[in-house]
């Protein structure tokens, strides 16, 4: 399977990059300068922005997908433009998600999902920050200028790779399935949350070095089969077990007395409260059979 995902990236790293120097080729057939001595056409400068470097790539279980993240390489980081690409093997036929990136499939191989970023205001509010650093005041045209929309909050898109049906949900830190591929656990951006910026400066399960406290954020699960879900508060820790059919949770809420160690039954739904303190709950941990925490 390895070797094979090896291959196809290779084949879909080539087709792109193939593809520029034949419109490269197209638009300069009329320019002596853009030929070689072997009478081929050659890039030119303009073209360099327009290479794309892959970020990640994986291969669903069933080996009928291929998907990957990309960027542009020769570009600010604001304007990269990150984007998904789902092949399909058998018909050839490529999806292409803007501004996304961090593709995941499901174990059964129905389902991907993937992160999309916030939009970057564009080239008005570029100028405007130029024009207020290089100006000794602000200039009449640049403050009438009307001001770039709000940045759109990062989402998290779930793809149906049969009908590419897709459910979203907004200002989510992470997504996971479940090993048995039934459940999708979404976290919600904690409160006070380290920024990106910050993040190398976080300690253990996201705390701030500072030692700050932790403090538990929104959670849905989501069943796959049926699209419904439930919502969970003041999530801690939560993780799967090996088998996937059990998910385990601890409460971290401002008010300690209803924090706690619980544990949700993915077959039955029902959950069942294993400790109950005013006290912090954190690090939880599975053993390696799933059998216990």
């Amino acid at each position: 399977m390895r070797a094979r995902l090896n291959g196809v990236i290779a084949a879909l790293l080539l087709s792109p990059l193939g593809a520029s120097a034949q419109n490269t080729a197209s638009r300069a057939a009329d320019t002596p300068a853009a030929v070689n001595a072997a009478g081929k056409k050659i890039l030119s400068v303009a073209d360099y922005a327009r290479w794309r470097s892959i970020d990640n790539a994986l291969m669903s279980s069933d080996g009928k997908w291929v998907a990957y993240s990309s960027r542009l390489s020769n570009t600010l980081p604001t304007d990269a433009k990150p984007q998904v690409t789902l092949h399909q093997l058998a018909t050839g036929q490529d999806v292409v998600i803007a501004h996304a990136s961090n593709p995941a499939f499901s174990a059964d191989a129905r389902w991907v999902v993937y992160q999309i970023d916030s939009a970057v205001p564009g080239g008005a509010a570029r100028a405007r920050a130029a024009g207020a650093d290089s100006a000794p005041g602000p200039s009449p045209e640049l403050a009438r200028a009307p001001l770039a929309p709000p940045a759109t909050p990062r989402r998290v898109e779930l793809r149906n790779l049969s009908t590419g049906a897709v459910h979203r949900w907004a200002d989510i830190q992470s997504a996971v399935f479940s090993r048995t591929g039934t459940h999708l656990v979404l976290r919600r951006r904690a409160a006070g949350a380290p920024t990106a910026a910050g993040a190398a400066t976080a300690g253990r399960g996201g705390a701030p070095a500072s030692g700050a406290a932790v403090k538990g954020a929104d959670v849905i699960l989501h069943h796959l089969a049926t699209g419904r879900s439930q919502f969970l508060g003041s999530v801690g820790d939560i993780a799967f077990n090996r088998a996937g059919d059990m998910l385990a949770y601890t409460v971290d809420a401002t008010a300690r007395d209803g924090n706690g160690v619980f544990l949700l039954d993915l077959r039955s739904g029902r959950t069942t409260v294993l400790d109950n303190d005013a006290r912090t709950f954190a690090r939880l941990t599975w053993s390696d059979d799933g059998n216990t925490i």
